[in-house]
């Protein structure tokens, strides 16, 4: 059965240059492939072809069905999100969510889905929540570097995952002290005079 699902996907994959049928064909590609370098790179490379955002999105969203194995993807899926950041939410979110299925082999992209937090969309900034949960621990040091960023909705949305991350016990306690100052220097600026300003519990 996965030998005849995987040389249908190989005969699906070439569908991927007709843009009358390409969105179809990467969904389909993410629903009956076994994920292989071939298939990976078909998708990467639909990911990166910016004529046509409706196969963007799909090649992503079939890309975050192989997880872990679209690992080679993370660098486009990275570009698609500051691409999207520039006026299409739709395609922040399906690039965010992919990163968010690939889970920790999508470390390096933590910046940018930390960056996605201020985005205006509440949409884009669930996505980002979702993915930054799934990333867990790796995701601290882009949370602690959120702490400092020129965004307002990006500061506090870092405060607030790294608070999520540690009520979930998803983080160590050394690392999440590494972000203490960071956070008791926020918690002092927003609240300088009240009860119990600039502290942590």
């Amino acid at each position: 059965m996965h030998r005849r699902a995987s040389a249908a996907a190989h005969d699906v994959l070439p569908l991927l240059d007709d843009p009358k049928v390409a969105d179809i064909a990467a969904r389909t590609i993410g629903e009956i492939a076994i994920p292989s370098r071939d298939v990976v790179g078909a998708l990467v490379r639909a990911v990166n072809d910016i004529s046509q955002a409706l196969l963007r999105q799909q090649a992503a969203r079939s890309l975050g069905q192989f997880g872990p194995a679209a690992a080679g993807a993370v660098p486009s899926l990275r570009m698609m999100i500051n691409d999207g950041l520039a006026g299409d939410a739709d395609l922040v979110i399906a690039a965010v969510e992919a990163l968010g299925e690939i889970g920790v082999r999508a470390t390096d992209a933590a910046p940018d889905i930390v960056a996605s937090l201020g985005a205006p969309s509440v949409l884009i900034r669930r996505a980002a929540d979702d993915a930054l949960m799934k990333l867990g621990a790796t995701a601290i040091p882009a949370l602690i570097n959120g702490l400092k960023h020129a965004k307002p909705d990006v500061r506090s949305g870092s405060a607030v995952r790294l608070g999520e991350l540690k009520s979930a016990a998803a983080i160590p306690m050394p690392a999440f002290r590494s972000a203490r100052p960071a956070l008791r220097a926020r918690s002092t600026k927003r609240n300088p005079s009240g009860p119990g300003a600039g502290t942590l519990t």
